[in-house]
């Protein structure tokens, strides 16, 4: 690829890139790592011959215990085991960056130098991340959106069907951006298309989910079915009103509680309605995105917008829209909830930089840093250890993230509006990737 061997940008983003990423793996101290309930649970299956859901919790589809389980085949020690599990996600990373350079070069035709301001924001934004990039099992969504992302249109359908699948067998939340893909398939290839593509998706992941309930002997299903009954997470923008109202009148009855692997609301201050409307308005505004998606793309397909219509930035838009949305309506939000937002704020930053923009994304991400545990790198032991105590800074730092959160999904959804309207302001249609394929 001629922006791989020929551009002097080539070598800025992949020093950017690697040099971030040698900080990350070789600095990064584990003050708050999932790799230790990782290791034990490798431990219990290979040492123990213990059964998954069955004799111990996991909170995740089964293909996410492969990436638990192999480090422990060569290493048997806490720490060797993180350093080979953080290599594993860092090879993941590396095909992502491939993919994410060759959709924004090969895909959307930006010049060398929009590219490298892709790769060079990614690769800081991640910075913020901290050891959640590589301590974390969120990493493989984002080279999952992005393959699916890279072959939409590709008359191939399961090149960019797999990797959706393999996602939602990983954790699940690629679930949210599946309708968009049978969407835009349908759009390019017709109902006879989106037929397979529901069949190439559906077959293989009822075969691996109820083998493996079958193999747990039916305690796998039970054992997900855990998430429908979580409450309000304390990092959510349904939380932050609540973790405010305790900061500023400590005698308020609302407590945190520890369970379902998380920690959620409780006490008498907070309302049951406001726990139920937490369950339901966020699937509804997803609901009410899909529908006015689907109608935006059949009358784009039947209208003039069809000639202009670029698939690759239609999709980029509506692929990445219902993780902004969950992340802004849901009621539960974890730091690295929004690993699933740095293909986007990347491809974004390169193709239209706009200060709005970047300013919303840039600081979510630098926020939610400062809530987890990046303080600890400039010499203030604060951490969200200290945020689950009511700390006063960290909830006004989280309840700036969580307004900023939903700021950004009203100026995300205002963009995604405008390209798939009629005739698009805010967002100029210039690039020369292919156009969308009216169908007869």
């Amino acid at each position: 690829m001629k922006f791989i061997k020929n551009t002097p940008f080539t070598w800025v983003a992949l020093a950017v890139f690697l040099e971030s990423r040698i900080l990350l793996l070789a600095f990064w101290q584990p003050w708050i790592s999932d790799v230790n309930i990782y290791f034990d649970v490798a431990t219990e299956a290979w040492s123990k011959g213990h059964v998954a859901y069955q004799d111990f919790m996991w909170s995740y589809p089964p293909l996410s215990l492969s990436i638990v389980y192999l480090p422990y085949l060569i290493a048997a020690t806490p720490d060797s085991y993180r350093l080979v599990f953080r290599l594993i996600t860092f090879a993941y990373e590396c095909v992502f960056i491939g993919y994410f350079a060759h959709f924004l070069v090969d895909r959307l035709k930006l010049d060398a130098k929009a590219a490298t301001i892709g790769i060079c924001s990614y690769s800081v934004l991640g910075m913020f991340q901290g050891h959640l990039i590589y301590d974390r099992l969120d990493l493989l969504l984002g080279l999952c959106l992005m393959m699916s992302l890279y072959y939409v249109s590709d008359p191939r359908i399961y090149r960019s069907v797999v990797p959706g699948v393999v996602g939602v067998l990983w954790k699940v939340m690629p679930i949210l951006w599946l309708p968009v893909l049978g969407l835009f398939i349908a759009y390019q290839h017709g109902r006879k298309a989106l037929i397979r593509s529901v069949l190439i998706g559906a077959i293989p992941t009822a075969i691996v989910l109820v083998g493996w309930n079958a193999y747990s002997n039916g305690h796998m299903f039970s054992t997900l079915d855990m998430h429908n009954k979580r409450g309000i997470q304390i990092e959510s923008t349904w939380a932050s009103f609540f973790m405010v109202e305790k900061v500023l009148n400590p005698s308020a009855k609302i407590q945190i509680a520890d369970n379902y692997g998380a920690q959620h609301l409780g006490g008498e201050d907070v309302p049951g309605w406001v726990v139920v409307a937490s369950k339901v308005v966020g699937f509804t505004v997803l609901a009410a995105f899909y529908i006015h998606l689907s109608r935006r793309l059949h009358k784009i397909r039947n209208g003039g917008r069809a000639k202009t219509f670029n698939i690759y930035i239609g999709a980029m838009f509506a692929m990445s829209a219902p993780y902004v949305i969950f992340c802004a309506t849901q009621r539960v939000l974890s730091p690295q909830y929004f690993m699933w937002w740095l293909p986007t704020l990347g491809i974004l930053y390169a193709w239209r930089p706009r200060w709005l923009d970047i300013g919303l994304g840039t600081l979510v991400i630098m926020l939610t840093s400062i809530e987890f545990d990046g303080m600890r790198y400039i010499g203030i032991d604060v951490s969200y250890l200290d945020y689950v105590q009511f700390n006063p800074f960290l909830t006004w730092v989280v309840t700036v993230r969580n307004v900023l959160v939903l700021l950004f999904a009203i100026r995300f959804i205002v963009l995604y509006r405008d390209y798939f309207s009629d005739e698009p302001t805010f967002v100029k249609d210039h690039c020369r990737g292919p156009r969308s394929v009216r169908l007869g």
